[in-house]
């Protein structure tokens, strides 16, 4: 393979494996705890994913950011999923933090927000662009090798993780994310980054 055209993993499975707590799968609301929410919708071959994360203070001034919340809805052959009914799903998840924001990026956004609205859910649309991916990975990357991200020990999230890579191309630096056999194409790993990335840099999010 050309230099040009290297692929590197972001992730190691030693390091995930040392960020993923053992359980609950599940945390629930806590006082005094921020929290956010972003979704990769999909609704034929691939996941559509969501993932709740709390940011928490710890000694000496740092902060540490968790997932509490990972889920996903899959589509059946022939039978797509209904953005309707997935985002009566979601709206259910993040009413139990009290949350109303799910973010997003921008594909089918505009029909996204008006559903989302008619669940009392807000959906913020994020330019999901090579230079904010490269931006959030890369930010995510940091916080998992210096131990200040805690994942929840769900199917599929260590997985999708481990299929974020750094593309070297002609072009320039690029975010892949591996499509395997099942059909996945690392769904879980966007709305990982997004939740703990983009939003904690933007202080953007209404909770």
């Amino acid at each position: 393979v050309p230099a040009a055209e290297i692929a590197e993993s972001l992730f190691t499975d030693a390091e995930l494996d040392k960020a993923t707590r053992a359980e609950p799968e599940v945390i629930g609301k806590e006082e005094g705890v921020s929290y956010a929410a972003a979704m990769d919708p999909a609704t034929r071959a691939n996941a559509w994913t969501l993932v709740v994360a709390a940011l928490r203070e710890v000694a000496g001034g740092g902060v540490r950011r968790s997932v509490v919340r990972a889920c996903e809805w899959i589509g059946k052959p022939g039978e797509p999923l209904r953005p309707k009914l997935v985002m009566k799903g979601i709206a259910e998840v993040l009413s139990s933090y009290d949350v109303d924001t799910v973010w997003s990026d921008q594909a089918s956004g505009d029909a996204l927000r008006d559903i989302g609205e008619d669940e009392g859910v807000h959906v913020v649309l994020e330019p999901w662009t090579q230079a904010s991916k490269i931006s959030a990975f890369k930010d995510l990357q940091t916080w998992v090798r210096t131990d200040q991200v805690e994942l929840a020990p769900v199917t599929n999230l260590k997985a999708d993780l481990l299929g974020a890579r750094r593309k070297h191309t002609r072009g320039g630096v690029t975010i892949d994310l591996v499509r395997t056999a099942d059909g996945r194409h690392s769904d879980y790993a966007p709305s990982v980054a997004m939740a703990m990335g983009l939003w904690w840099s933007s202080s953007k999010a209404r909770c």
